[in-house]
C-alpha cells in the first residue's frame, strides 16, 4: 500500500508527501570464509609428556548421505541396529580456504548434516521447507497440500517407505520467528532502547517469561511494547500505540538522566495489517529507527542474522547522514594487528554464557587482544570498532556471518572439541602473527585443561564409550561440533543427527519412531526430544544441548565448546553412563510398612521408563536364593513345564549375576511369546530354546 494513502492504518497527514524515508535492505556482499588448519607439528602426543589418546576404534560405516535418509527397518523397539555415523558430515581432506582480505563472491557450501544448503543467498536454509516462509529462499508449492507436504518432507528424511505412513499432524518447531530473534538481538546492548509493536502476549512472554528459563533474567529492562490490541489491529492501526509508547520511554529515559538509541520493531500482528511506521518516526521522533522483523518470512536464526547486518549497516547510514557521531577511542591498550571481534552472542542462545567465556579465553590465550564483542554488552554508540579488528571470531554458524562478510576481514567459527580447538588456536595464531604464542598455549592447555580427559580415558569408564550410542538434534554449531566430538574424538557411536536449524521440516512424528527404534543410550537435544523420550517409553538419558528447555545456565564453568567444553562434556556423558549401570543393577523394595519385599509377586520397576527388571531373587525357607523359576507360572499366566523350567534356570545360571534379573524377564517374555503364537498352552522347552536367540541378540 502507497506510504500516502489515506485508507492506510498508518496515514500520516502531517508528513511531507515528496519525502521518501523508505528503508531498504543492502544485501551483504558475500566473502569466502576462513577454514582453520591444523599445523602438523601441534599434535595430541607430540612433545609432551602425556602420551597421545587414542581413541577406541569406530564402528565401520559405509555412509555415503545423510543417516536421517537411511531406512532402519520398522520402528519398534528392538535389536536393530541403526545404521549411523558420521562419516558423511565431516569430509576428509578437504582444501582450507585462504584468509579473506576482500570481498569476493561467494562460495556455494557444502552439504552438511544432509541439508543441501543454498548456493544462491549463502544463508543456509533448506531448499525446500512447506512449514517456514521464507520470501527469497524458499519456494513453497502451494498446490501440494498439507498432507502431501508432510509426507514429502518425513520421505526425504526417513525414507520412502517411512514417508507414506507419516500422520497427518502438526509438527513441534524448535524455533520462533524473525521477531523474538531481532527483539533479543537489540536488546543485548547497553545503550539501546526498543519498543515492540506487539500485543502484551507476544511482548510478555519473551520478555519475562522465556528469558527467565533460559538466561535466568527475571525480565529484559530495556524493552517496552505498544501493547496493541483488535482494535489497532482490525480498525484503527498501531500507529496511535506505537508513538505513545515511544513518549513514554523518552520520559522515563529524561527521568532517569541518561539517553539510549531507541529501535521501534514490528511484529506478526503489525506486519500481518501492514503497519510501516517509518513516516510517522521520521516526522515526530527522527531520533528513533524503525526495523521490520519479517517475522513471517524469517525464523528465530535468520531474524538475528538480518539483524546484527541491519544494526551495522544503519549505523553506517546516520553517520553519513550527521545522525551520530563516531565512537570515542578506545580505553585500554590494544595493538591493531591483534584486535579480535567476537559476533554473535545474544540472549536466548544454549549455554551462551559459558561458551562466550571460554572462547574469550582462547582468543586471549592465542595471542589476540579481544576488542570487541557484539552484540551481548556492547555499545550502539561502540559499533564502529567492527570495522577496526583485524580478524573477526563468529560465535554461531548460526547466524553472524552476514555480518562477517560484510566487514570483509578473516573470520572463524568457534571451535568444538580437542581438535577443532586446536586448529582453531593455531589459524588464529597464524592470522594475527602470534604462532609461538599459540603453539605455546596449546602446550600448555593439553598438561592443565585437558589433562582430565587422560585421566578419565586411563580409567574404567574408556571401555563404555565404543558402546554407547548417543543421538544429538541441536542447532548447527553444536549437531557439527558434538557429533565431530564425540564420534571422531571418543569413539562414541553416532546415531540419529539433525541440524534443527536447517531442518525445520523434519516431521517429529517420524523422529520420535526413529529415535524409539535406536534406543540410543544418550538423547543430546531440546525439550521436544525430552517429550519424544518419555512418550516413546524409553531408557535413554537425556542431556540438554538446544533450545526450548526449561534450562538456566548461567554460571560461565559449564562450556560445550572449547577445550574446557571437551572435558566438560565427556565428564557429563561419563556420568551418565554410570547413571545407566546403576538403572541396571538389582535394589530390593519396601512395601509400605518400610519392611523388604512388598506384596507378593511385586515386580521391580526402575525409576527410568522402559526398564522392567522383574521379580526380585526369591528366598527359600533356609535363606538360600530360590531358582528364578520358581514364578514362572504366575508371572506368566501361562503353565511351564517342568523340564522347561529345569532348562530356564541352567540358562540364566549362565549369566552374569547383575544381569540376571534382566535376562530372566526378557528370556520368560520370549518363551510365552513364542508358545502362544504356537497356540499353545504351555511352555516348552523346544519354546524356550526358540527364544533364546531373541535374548541373545
Amino acid at each position: 500500500m502507497p506510504k500516502n494513502d489515506p485508507l492506510s492504518a498508518d496515514f500520516d497527514p502531517m508528513a511531507e508527501e515528496d519525502l521518501d524515508f523508505g528503508a531498504t535492505r543492502k544485501k551483504a556482499p558475500a566473502a569466502t570464509k576462513v577454514k582453520a588448519t591444523l599445523n602438523d607439528e601441534i599434535g595430541f602426543g607430540q612433545d609432551d609428556d602425556l602420551g597421545s589418546v587414542k581413541p577406541k576404534p569406530k564402528l565401520k560405516t559405509s555412509i555415503e548421505h545423510d543417516p536421517m535418509e537411511q531406512d532402519i527397518g520398522d520402528n519398534s523397539i528392538g535389536f536393530t541396529p541403526a545404521k549411523t555415523g558420521v562419516s558423511s558430515f565431516w569430509g576428509a581432506n578437504k582444501p582450507a580456504a585462504a584468509p579473506v582480505t576482500s570481498k569476493v563472491a561467494p562460495v556455494a557450501p557444502k552439504k552438511e548434516l544432509g541439508y543441501e544448503l543454498d548456493g544462491v543467498s549463502g544463508t543456509g536454509a533448506p531448499t525446500a521447507n512447506a512449514f517456514v516462509r521464507r520470501k527469497d529462499q524458499v519456494k513453497v508449492n502451494t498446490e501440494q497440500s498439507q498432507r502431501d507436504q508432510i509426507k514429502a518432507s518425513a520421505s526425504k528424511i526417513f525414507g520412502e517407505e517411512a514417508g507414506q505412513k507419516a500422520p497427518n499432524i502438526p509438527l513441534d518447531t524448535a524455533v520462533s520467528n524473525g521477531y523474538w530473534g531481532a527483539m533479543f538481538t537489540f536488546t543485548c546492548m547497553e545503550d539501546v532502547e526498543v519498543v515492540v509493536d506487539a500485543p502484551v502476549g507476544c511482548y510478555s512472554l519473551p520478555a519475562t517469561a522465556t528469558i527467565n528459563y533460559t538466561d535466568g533474567l527475571p525480565e529484559i529492562a530495556n524493552l517496552a511494547s505498544s501493547n496493541i490490541t483488535e482494535i489497532e489491529v482490525t480498525l484503527d492501526g498501531t500507529t496511535k500505540k506505537v508513538m505513545d509508547a515511544v513518549r513514554r520511554v523518552k520520559e522515563r529515559e529524561q527521568r532517569a538522566g541518561h539517553k539510549k538509541h531507541l529501535i521501534v520493531v514490528s511484529s506478526q500482528e503489525s506486519e500481518l495489517i501492514g503497519a510501516d511506521h517509518v513516516m510517522s518516526l521520521q516526522r515526530k521522533h527522527p531520533d528513533a529507527i524503525y526495523f521490520t522483523s519479517h517475522s513471517f518470512e524469517e525464523d528465530e536464526w535468520k531474524g538475528r542474522d538480518t539483524s546484527l547486518l541491519w544494526l551495522y549497516q544503519e549505523r553506517k547510514k546516520r553517520i553519513a547522514a550527521g545522525l551520530a557521531e563516531k565512537s570515542p577511542p578506545t580505553d585500554f591498550a590494544s595493538t591493531p594487528t591483534r584486535r579480535v571481534n567476537i559476533i554473535g552472542p545474544t540472549y536466548s542462545c544454549f549455554n551462551s554464557y559459558s561458551d562466550l567465556e571460554e572462547l574469550k579465553r582462547l582468543v586471549r590465550g592465542a595471542g589476540g587482544d579481544l576488542y570487541y564483542t557484539f552484540p551481548f554488552g556492547a555499545r550502539f554508540a561502540d559499533m564502529d570498532r567492527l570495522d577496526e579488528s583485524a580478524v573477526n571470531v563468529v560465535m554461531y554458524r548460526e547466524f553472524g556471518d552476514s555480518l562477517a562478510k560484510e566487514l570483509g576481514k578473516p573470520y572463524l567459527f568457534a571451535p568444538f572439541g580437542m581438535q577443532g580447538t586446536t586448529d582453531f588456536i593455531m589459524e588464529l595464531g597464524k592470522l594475527l602473527g602470534t604462532e609461538a604464542q599459540a603453539r605455546a598455549f596449546v602446550s600448555s592447555e593439553k598438561r592443565e585443561t585437558l589433562l582430565p580427559i587422560w585421566d578419565i580415558w586411563l580409567g574404567a569408564p574408556q571401555d563404555f564409550y565404543s558402546t554407547t550410542k548417543v543421538a544429538i538434534v541441536a542447532n548447527e554449531s553444536y549437531a557439527l561440533g558434538i557429533s565431530r566430538f564425540l564420534g571422531e574424538e571418543l569413539g562414541l557411536e553416532i546415531g540419529t543427527v539433525i541440524n534443527r536449524q536447517k531442518s525445520n521440516d523434519t516431521n517429529n512424528y517420524m523422529l520420535r519412531n526413529r529415535l524409539q527404534a535406536e534406543t540410543p543410550t544418550i538423547v543430546m537435544g531440546s525439550m521436544n526430544e525430552r517429550i519424544y523420550i518419555a512418550e516413546a517409553g524409553m531408557s535413554s538419558k537425556f542431556m540438554a544441548a538446544a533450545l526450548p528447555v526449561p534450562l538456566v545456565t548461567r554460571y560461565t564453568g559449564t562450556p560445550y565448546l572449547g577445550y574446557r567444553g571437551a572435558v566438560y562434556l565427556m565428564q557429563t556423558i561419563t556420568n551418565m553412563l554410570f547413571d545407566v549401570l546403576f538403572d541396571i543393577l538389582p535394589r530390593e523394595r519396601r512395601d509400605a510398612t518400610g519392611l523388604p519385599g512388598g506384596p507378593q509377586g511385586q515386580r521391580l520397576e526402575s525409576p527410568v521408563s522402559g526398564f522392567n527388571r522383574g521379580p526380585a531373587p526369591a528366598k527359600s525357607a533356609t535363606g538360600k536364593d530360590e531358582k528364578l523359576s520358581v514364578k514362572l507360572d504366575e508371572l506368566s499366566g501361562l503353565k511351564w513345564r517342568d523340564e522347561a523350567k529345569v532348562i530356564f534356570d541352567q540358562l540364566i545360571e549362565k549369566v552374569p549375576w547383575v544381569a540376571r534379573i534382566s535376562a530372566s524377564d526378557k528370556l520368560r517374555q520370549a518363551a510365552v511369546a513364542e508358545a502362544r503364537a504356537a497356540d499353545l498352552d504351555e511352555v516348552t522347552t523346544e519354546m524356550v530354546m526358540k527364544a533364546l536367540p531373541q535374548v541373545m541378540r
